[in-house]
């Protein structure tokens, strides 16, 4: 005789299937998110995406501001931090990572442009995003920063928070900015340049590693204050006016925080 199902076993049977739409709701909040924003991640389209009923969701989440903030974090690529004995090595490895990421993973820079859109009107949502991904790393990258400091790599002057400010801005823009405009600016923003020239204004300039890329980039800060760019690097979509009629290619924005940090060296203060 076979016995009836025990309530037990009935919830046990239930639990992948929970699983599966949980996760299926927190994947589509997070794809709406990106590519509609808040106003189109209504409970009603987070739904039917996920292929579930709206109870499912409100048995879990009061709002749909909740549910994206749990969808976050999904966006979670933990980037192992280096540690090389170089910050020239320790940085190149952070943008490169960076850089596959966006690479691999198209929704990254639509989900990024969306939290810093919605920054305004929904502050909590990006605070959610900053709490739980992105201050749990950051004193990490400041330990790796303060290192680099003890080493005699970094300006002992600048705050190693500012320092990565400063290192970060240049490579989630660089990303975005290629990600979103046009597939052949890729081409444009290299990892690696982007590095030299932040290590150009907030080193000390030691003889590490790919020194003699200073005099490349040292061209390139020249050609921004100059309006100044190869034509092959131009783009049409890509140009921004420069005071006095000049032109700047919208490509070497990401080492403008480089630029700024450079022309703040005590030296130049004086």
């Amino acid at each position: 005789m076979i016995e009836p199902e025990s309530e037990q076993t009935i919830r046990k049977a239930g639990r992948p299937r929970s699983a599966q739409s949980h996760q299926a709701i927190l994947e589509a909040t997070l794809a709406l998110f990106a590519e509609e924003g808040l106003a189109g991640s209504s409970i009603e389209a987070i739904a039917e995406r996920a292929g579930v009923g709206k109870t499912t969701i409100y048995r879990r989440w009061p709002s749909k501001e909740d549910v994206i903030k749990d969808a976050l974090t999904l966006f979670r690529e933990d980037l192992p931090l280096p540690d090389t004995g170089n910050i020239r090595n320790d940085l190149l490895y952070i943008a490169k990572g960076s850089q596959e990421l966006f690479n691999r993973n198209p929704l990254t820079g639509k989900l990024m442009t969306r939290l810093i859109a919605e920054i305004k009107t929904k502050p909590e949502i990006y605070r959610a995003f900053y709490e739980k991904l992105v201050a749990p790393r950051i004193q990490q990258f400041c330990q790796m920063v303060e290192r680099a400091q003890e080493r005699g790599e970094l300006r002992p002057d600048l705050d190693a928070t500012f320092i990565l400010y400063l290192i970060f801005s240049s490579l989630v823009y660089g990303n975005i900015f290629n990600e979103l405009i046009d597939p052949d600016v890729q081409q444009l923003y290299d990892p690696e340049s982007a590095v030299d020239a932040l290590l150009w204004g907030i080193g000390t300039q030691p003889s590490w590693p790919g020194n003699d890329a200073k005099t490349k980039t040292h061209t390139k800060s020249q050609n921004l204050r100059s309006g100044r760019m190869p034509p092959e690097r131009m783009h049409p979509l890509l140009t921004c006016s420069l005071p006095g009629g000049g032109i700047c290619s919208r490509s070497i924005r990401p080492i403008i925080p480089a630029c700024v940090a450079w022309s703040l060296k005590p030296s130049r203060r004086a």
